[in-house]
């Protein structure tokens, strides 16, 4: 899902980013595209995703990353959960509670059974890196 793609330099330089949805069969060594107009993350770079469950039950978990303006030069840092069911081959947004991570992108997550484990991640507001 997402990720972003810069062109140009200087002040040609552009950033694209993008929200589909892409699925590789291992076994055929193909992608496909998943249609998720329905609902999906929005566009985003710097987010990280874990699964959890195991055989046709299992659910990919994404949280956070950013998302910047074309020149590349302002970045918005998210906090928000989503899930991809592997089955259904949707979207869904998660209402969290309690301590909610704050808004970060490039931190790491692993799946741990019916967890999931977050670390590290930065957000940078322009004036300080945290």
């Amino acid at each position: 899902f997402g990720g972003e793609l810069m062109t140009g330099k200087g002040r040609s330089q552009r950033m694209q980013y993008f929200k589909d949805t892409m699925v590789f069969s291992v076994g055929n060594k193909t992608w496909a595209k998943v249609d998720t107009a329905a609902c999906s993350p929005s566009a985003r770079s710097g987010h990280h995703a874990a699964v959890v469950g195991a055989g046709a039950a299992q659910t990919m978990y994404m949280f956070g990353g950013e998302f910047g303006n074309a020149k590349g030069t302002s970045f918005t840092h998210l906090n928000d959960t989503w899930a991809f069911d592997s089955a259904s081959r949707r979207w869904s947004e998660v209402k969290t509670t309690g301590d909610t991570p704050s808004a970060r992108s490039g931190h790491r997550t692993v799946g741990l059974e019916s967890s999931l484990l977050l670390f590290g991640g930065f957000s940078d507001n322009g004036r300080t890196t945290r």
